[in-house]
């Protein structure tokens, strides 16, 4: 069978050869070619006028099998050709291309229209099928055993779907956290739970059955359609257990798992196969992990008509945190059945209210915020107002005609008696600000009047000035000004050296390489001296090679300095303590970790600090919330590629070790059980268990993916002097059974134990092998992906804690916001 190219092929040789079509398939069948045509071109009237002379001539049938190298020929000739003759076929082009824009009608641009928001999460759907089955009172108690009784007393139809995409845009599906004005909250299993009435503990529900049951739960549901569903849920006279598996699959498609389409996913079937005993099972969990597997396939763009999952959660749960004073608390609208249409309609309007416009005042939504930005504003506008008055007030220009009267004038009457700090220009060049007047002695002009003069700073000085005013210059809350020691030269330490100021510099640099060696005395017109000295040039230390181990071969990534708004942060928020009170208020709390009070921080992170356990757990969750530590499975599971055991798992299992706790699988689940952690640890790339052993911090990694178990110690001898390897090795057995209830067929226990050589403290900090740790989990990938020093640890203490403050997820930010407003108050009178 011929394909379809070789059929256009042959159909239209036998075109040509009938005549019903020329040789050349663009050209066109009107021989004097002036048919109109839109993509029209001139080599296109010079191809088909060359063609049909050949079509006539009487050699055209023995070159009829090579027009190939004819069309070659002839693009040889286009290009050849003269400007005037192109000329001529262009302009023939061009008239034919606008004779059909001039036959053509014009074509109307439709309206942009915006895609529709989809969905199939219908609660109108739940409340009607309510209301149809309300009067059969045994499917009323089948349900009510299934642990979905809250479904039959739910009244709420409402669902406005341009409510639904804003609060989509606030919610982040791979930290499952939804941005509420200037809160994050955080959305768990028992959240969904308790707001929609349904089971959220016990097992985990099925994603995978049995060959045989799913073929038989698909020759029982052919047709999954709501429709369909809904009349065998009302009239249907099954069993009780079909009646359950089809109300649930009904449920579950049309509002607590359904998708963009109008029917049930046939993924949902390996879920209804436990509906006789869905109240074991945890649906809240289920629910969840459908709602961010469609809302992140939604904003990835995989489908960008709609989404699925549960949104009327998501509106609920959003409505009942933002809405202040109506709905925020109430223990009756924390679940489903406290929500009537008049209600959400009222909370939403009073939500989408509160939103901050362009045309309002309400530039941010922290009211804080906004109320120490007016206050800014209006203080400067003051400022500039008295300013605009005292430039007002100019002494009249002199009648004098004389240049140098007028630009005498001129330099006495724009210097302003009142303030005598602020400097006073002395060129009008573009750079002027860069440099700084300095008053000098008085001097007396021609007409005897007695002023003032000004002398200039030398360059290198002016710039060495300006280079240690930026350093100490520093900017807090997006740019207000916070510390300025030198107020009347702040326009040079907000900015880089001036091109004049490199130009002085360079010429400057040429007279000491002019100067012969020793010193030299210049002489300026206004008779003051400087003296310049030229060192001798040093020669070169070249350093020698460092030996590295294949383990410590990655650079040494130099630990940037904080900024001077995080120096802030550390010293006066995080680091300094004046009262009982201040030391146990709560600094940072982030999500699955121990709140941190201040004074476990200071004791902590403050040089010399022994890391606390409750301190490493908060670097635990910190390293494993990054982006790059999330994965998927084939199947769609959420995973991590790194996990971090809390660090009471490691004082767990010394104590089993040393027989002093239960020896029994069973005490351990909280730390590895797939439903505890809502990932399975069978598909982590490494394991890491951060152990604390005589104050002395040292890490055990379990590395599938090469197959070994890591030692990794920042004090090398501290391993053996200790003997471990027992201990590693009964720790390797653990991990061993742990990973094998979890599903995994991986010998662990024959792993290798390596010990590797890691970067080594100072043995005058015992405290800092914490933050050895911390910087090993962070950066270990089988080899150290950068190295670190002990001359490192300071600068990494304070780098850490400023990180955990400012983190995005740290619920105790506002504390933070409001002492960054404090601090721009207090220096708002000195600008």
């Amino acid at each position: 069978m011929l394909r379809t190219k070789d059929f256009a092929a042959k159909r239209w040789q036998e075109e040509v050869e009938s005549g019903q079509r020329t040789m050349h398939r663009g050209s066109t069948s009107n021989p004097e070619n002036t048919e109109p045509c839109i993509r029209q071109t001139g080599f296109k009237i010079f191809y088909s006028e060359l063609v049909r002379g050949l079509e006539e001539s009487a050699i055209y049938n023995e070159i009829k099998g090579e027009m190939a190298s004819v069309a070659q020929l002839v693009g040889q000739m286009w290009k050849d050709l003269d400007h005037d003759e192109k000329l001529r076929f262009n302009t023939r082009a061009q008239q034919q291309r606008q004779l059909h824009r001039e036959m053509m009608p014009p074509v109307e641009k439709k309206a942009y229209t915006p895609p529709v928001f989809r969905t199939k999460c219908s609660p109108r759907m739940v409340v009607k099928l309510k209301e149809d089955i309300i009067s059969q009172p045994h499917k009323v108690q089948l349900i009510r055993s299934m642990g979905f009784e809250s479904m039959l007393d739910m009244s709420c139809k409402t669902l406005r779907l341009t409510f639904v995409a804003y609060v989509l845009d606030r919610f982040d599906p791979d930290t499952q956290f939804l941005q509420v004005g200037v809160n994050r909250v955080h959305i768990t299993a028992e959240d969904v739970g308790k707001f929609l009435g349904i089971p959220y503990a016990g097992k985990s529900v099925p994603s995978v059955i049995s060959i045989k049951k799913m073929n038989l739960l698909k020759a029982r549901f052919p047709n999954r359609s709501f429709a369909e569903l809904n009349r065998l849920t009302v009239h249907g006279q099954e069993s009780d257990e079909v009646f359950m598996q089809t109300y649930l699959l009904y449920l579950l498609g049309c509002f607590l798992c359904p998708t963009t389409c109008d029917q049930a996913s046939p993924t949902l079937l390996n879920a209804i196969s436990i509906a006789s005993k869905a109240n074991e099972y945890n649906w809240g969990s289920y629910v969840l992990k459908w709602l961010v597997q469609q809302v992140k396939s939604y904003k990835e763009k995989h489908n960008p008509g709609g989404t699925g999952g549960c949104l009327f959660f998501l509106m609920i749960f959003y409505l009942y945190h933002a809405a202040s004073g109506d709905v925020g608390g109430d223990a009756e609208c924390a679940t489903i059945l406290g929500w009537t249409d008049e209600l959400i309609e009222k909370s939403i309007d009073r939500v989408m209210q509160r939103r901050p416009s362009a045309q309002s005042g309400q530039r941010f939504q922290n009211p804080m915020l906004n109320a120490a930005f007016q206050e800014i504003t209006e203080s400067i506008y003051q400022k500039f107002l008295a300013l605009d008055q005292s430039l007002q007030q100019s002494v009249p220009v002199s009648s004098s005609s004389r240049p140098e009267d007028v630009g005498r004038h001129e330099a006495s009457s724009s210097r302003p008696e009142a303030s005598s700090s602020r400097p006073v220009p002395t060129s009008s060049s573009p750079h002027q600000g860069s440099l700084r007047a300095e008053p000098a002695s008085n001097s007396e002009d021609t007409a005897g009047r007695r002023h003032e003069a000004y002398s200039i700073p030398s360059p290198r000085r002016a710039s060495s000035s300006s280079r240690s005013q930026r350093a100490e210059f520093s900017l807090l809350a997006e740019g207000s000004p916070v510390h300025d020691p030198y107020p009347e030269t702040s326009n040079i330490a907000r900015t880089d050296p001036t091109p004049m100021d490199l130009e002085l510099e360079d010429q400057n640099q040429a007279a000491l390489n002019d100067s012969p060696v020793g010193h030299h005395s210049v002489n300026d017109p206004a008779g003051s001296s400087s003296r310049i000295i030229q060192r001798r040039r040093r020669r070169p230390i070249h350093p020698a090679r460092q030996r590295q181990t294949p383990y410590e071969s990655a650079p040494v990534v130099v630990t940037p300095q904080l900024s001077p708004e995080d120096s802030l942060i550390y010293n006066n928020w995080c680091m300094k303590i004046s009262s009982k009170k201040q030391s146990l208020e709560m600094l940072i709390h982030i999500p699955h970790a121990h709140p941190l009070t201040r004074e476990e921080i200071v004791q902590s992170m403050s040089s010399r600090g022994n890391v606390s356990l409750r301190v490493m757990d908060t670097a635990r969750v910190v390293i494993m919330l990054r982006d790059s530590n999330l994965g998927h499975t084939r199947e769609g599971e959420l995973y991590r590629y790194v996990h971090i055991f809390h660090p009471n798992f490691g004082v767990e299992f010394e104590r089993m070790f040393n027989g002093e706790g239960s020896s029994s699988l069973g005490s351990f689940e909280e730390y590895f059980l797939p439903s505890v952690l809502e990932y399975n640890v069978k598909y982590c790339n490494m394991l890491m268990i951060p152990l604390l052993c005589n104050n002395h911090w040292w890490c055990i990694v379990l590395n599938l993916r090469d197959s070994r178990v890591d030692v990794l110690d920042s004090i090398h001898s501290f391993f053996d002097d200790n003997n471990l390897e027992p201990f590693v090795r009964k720790l390797r057995d653990l991990l061993h059974s742990m990973l094998t209830a979890c599903g995994s067929k991986v010998s662990v226990n024959e792993f290798e134990i390596k010990h590797h050589k890691m970067p080594q403290q100072a043995l005058r900090d015992p405290g800092s092998s914490g933050i050895f740790v911390i910087k090993f989990m962070e950066l270990w990938d089988g080899r150290m992906t950068s190295s670190i020093s002990k001359e490192m640890i300071n600068a990494i203490r304070r780098q850490l804690v400023v990180q955990w403050v400012r983190h995005p997820n740290n619920n105790m930010s506002t504390q933070l916001t409001q002492f960054l407003v404090d601090m721009v108050k207090k220096q708002l009178p000195q600008h």
